[in-house]
């Protein structure tokens, strides 16, 4: 991983600022004669190669000091963010999660990047990480979810589970619905281009450079990729496949005795404007399905509450434990102590 050795950035810039200054005071020797002329280039040198070395220390301290989660995981800040935080979290069923200890009933909480805790630095601040607190000793909570994942990946590695819950939570995002869309030949713009041109290697490397790069000058979500989900969703064969893919989870469900909340995330960057969550909630409606919607808690917040940093729109802790509240105390109001003889009442 790139981001793991961008202090090496730093530490060529110094052999090379210092090669470099030995052979300028080896050239000022042989050339600059005059007194007048060696305070002249002195004075240069100084400035210069004080520079050189001050910015090579700030690059040193960023590519060994500062980790950052980023949106799409690009820059190198995130990349060694994923390597204190999100790998060394890996469970043995491949999950960004406790290894389990299986006990008397199990919630799974199936998704994406918004349930893996996309920008969350520990699994305990994570929805299902609160959840797994408030439901007590008797629950287990494990979470089956990773960035990027689609509905039909979502159900596929549910299914592959070799346990089964009492309890699902399917955490359901806008973006899952990129592989029915391309089943019916409509194929997701291009969301991440990258640096290019002259300065690529420069911002590939350098962790200080790199970091205002995707900090300031970072690739927003294209209008390309909007126009793209308005059309995928307005089609009615793509929208029928994606609740189809829905359909499923509710199927496993009633096989397997659970009962199944579907939690719908809105967008933070559109909400306001984002009809696609009112659609399937009201989908989900018509087939009696359970759903929990995000969006009234989470609208007309600034993105500075809400999301974990500028560069990184994941829910942040906070809006993870908020909720995490949210959905239990709709269990309760739905009689979760009822649900089980063998959970204690309070």
């Amino acid at each position: 991983m790139p981001g793991l050795h961008s202090w090496s950035f730093a530490a060529q810039g110094f052999a090379w600022v210092s090669v470099v200054l030995f052979l300028w005071i080896a050239v000022r020797r042989l050339l600059c004669k005059s007194p007048r002329s060696r305070v002249i280039s002195a004075n240069m040198a100084l400035v210069v190669f004080s520079t050189a070395y001050t910015l090579l220390m700030i690059e040193l301290a960023f590519s060994l000091l500062v980790l950052q989660s980023h949106g799409w995981g690009a820059s190198l800040a995130a990349q060694r963010w994923a390597a204190k935080y999100w790998f060394p979290t890996i469970n043995s069923y491949g999950y960004r999660d406790y290894e389990p200890v299986w006990r008397d009933h199990a919630l799974f909480v199936i998704g994406s990047s918004f349930a893996a805790g996309g920008g969350v630095e520990h699994l305990e601040d994570r929805m299902s990480g609160v959840l797994a607190g408030k439901l007590g000793p008797h629950w287990t909570v494990a979470t089956l979810a990773n960035a990027g994942w689609t509905s039909t990946q979502k159900y596929d590695r549910l299914v592959a589970f070799p346990k089964t819950p009492d309890i699902m939570i399917v955490s359901d995002f806008v973006y899952d619905i990129d592989d029915v869309a391309a089943r019916h030949g409509l194929q997701r713009p291009a969301m991440l281009v990258g640096p290019r041109g002259v300065f690529k290697p420069l911002i590939e490397n350098s962790s200080l450079v790199n970091w205002i790069y995707w900090r300031y000058a970072k690739e927003d979500v294209p209008e390309s990729y909007w126009t793209y989900l308005q059309r995928a969703f307005a089609s009615p064969e793509i929208f029928a496949d994606y609740m189809a893919n829905l359909d499923r989870f509710t199927d496993y469900a009633k096989k397997n005795k659970a009962r199944l909340y579907f939690v719908i995330w809105p967008s933070p960057i559109r909400m306001e404007q984002d009809a696609i969550p009112r659609k399937i909630m009201a989908a989900l409606n018509e087939r009696g399905a359970n759903f929990i919607d995000l969006t009234p808690y989470l609208i007309n917040r600034p993105l500075s509450e809400i999301t974990v940093n500028s560069s990184d729109p994941h829910p942040n802790a906070r809006v993870h434990a908020e909720m995490a509240k949210v959905i239990f105390d709709r269990f309760e109001r739905d009689g979760l102590e009822k649900w089980f003889d063998d959970i204690p009442r309070q």
